[in-house]
């Protein structure tokens, strides 16, 4: 369906539509209409019912205003209207799917739904350790140029290193192997010498910090791959039991929808684990990534958009991508283009 709407999901040379309502010339009686069902609304909006009710002269608001009624936009309404029951028959079709949602993963068969939870102990301990040098490293953004601390720095820094002196105190409690116990000790004590520095200097230049930074990254890094060594295994664990369940045909139709925030999107753990499991070079057909989605029910809705879209593409440009880049993008293109040419 070709749909011109400001939504989202087109983010390729992103423009936003037309109203088509506005280019069509309507006749006077219908002008008039549509200008005071315009003035009523926009009045009421603003709290004005009651100097509405002061004029005689003009009669109630119908239930059904003269732009509710026009042509053009109960066929738009009609038109979307056909579009998401479309969606709603190839979501139900669509099963099984799996939805990784936070540290959630959830199975779908349309017959069944299972979730498990693929938190892991030792990727959130090293996540902690590793953000002292990320939240060291924002806390020093933006100072003066000559890098003075204020007096609410230096004691906030004071307190966030208190924090870490108990953290560090835990170390030996958890359940990490010698080497990674070893690495959190380093990261915890570098981290509060640089304070007990600041604190001393009260200065820190953009130089110092990115040192300091530096220096810790490959502590960071190191924390970094065994998380994600940790995740993947859990996820894999998960995932392979689920597959036992289904059977080969259905394991062969499996989808898979990933949610998450924009940044980390480009080369996503979850999408890359699932490119790896089913054989596929990364988002696309079987793989969806749901960016900014709140919930489960947002994101099958948007497997089912990607569905439809799919066919569309196919049906309209024999490219079964091109709904997934704006419809107007080429055309604004072109439009810049020449407008370039002219200026």
């Amino acid at each position: 369906m070709l749909v011109f709407s400001g939504k989202a999901k087109p983010r390729t040379a992103s423009l936003p539509a037309c109203r088509f309502l506005r280019l069509l010339p309507l006749n006077a009686h219908e002008e008039v209409a549509v200008k005071a069902a315009s003035t009523l609304a926009l009045l009421a909006l603003l709290g004005m019912a009651t100097v509405l009710q002061a004029q005689p002269a003009l009669a109630p608001p119908q239930p059904a205003t003269a732009t509710a009624e026009h042509p053009l936009l109960v066929l738009n309404q009609a038109s979307r209207a056909i579009y998401a029951q479309s969606r709603a028959r190839a979501l139900a079709e669509a099963k099984p799917v799996i939805i990784l949602m936070g540290d959630r993963l959830i199975l779908d068969t349309g017959e069944k739904r299972l979730e498990a939870s693929f938190a892991s102990r030792p990727y959130d301990d090293l996540k902690t350790f590793a953000h002292i040098g990320l939240a060291l490293d924002t806390a020093l953004m933006g100072l003066p140029e000559d890098g003075r601390l204020s007096d609410e720095l230096v004691e906030q820094l004071l307190q966030y290193k208190a924090l870490i002196q108990a953290a560090a105190s835990e170390i030996s409690n958890l359940d990490l192997n010698e080497d990674q116990a070893a690495r959190q000790h380093k990261i915890a004590t570098a981290a509060i010498a640089f304070i007990n520095r600041l604190a001393d200097q009260r200065q820190c230049t953009s130089a110092q910090r990115q040192a300091f930074i530096r220096s810790l990254t490959p502590l960071v890094m190191a924390n970094v791959a065994e998380a994600a060594e940790a995740t993947l295994e859990t996820i894999d664990g998960v995932v392979q039991q689920w597959k036992r369940e289904l059977s080969p045909e259905q394991w062969q139709r499996l989808r898979v929808i990933v949610m998450g925030r924009q940044l980390p999107r480009k080369d996503s753990l979850a999408v890359q684990y699932f490119a790896w499991l089913l054989n596929v070079p990364g988002e696309g057909e079987r793989i969806i990534y749901a960016e900014g989605i709140p919930d489960e029910e947002g994101a099958l809705k948007l497997l089912g958009t990607h569905l439809i879209d799919t066919q569309v593409g196919i049906d309209f440009f024999d490219d079964p991508a091109r709904m997934r880049r704006d419809l107007l993008g080429d055309a604004a293109r072109e439009t810049l283009k020449r407008w370039s040419e002219k200026r």
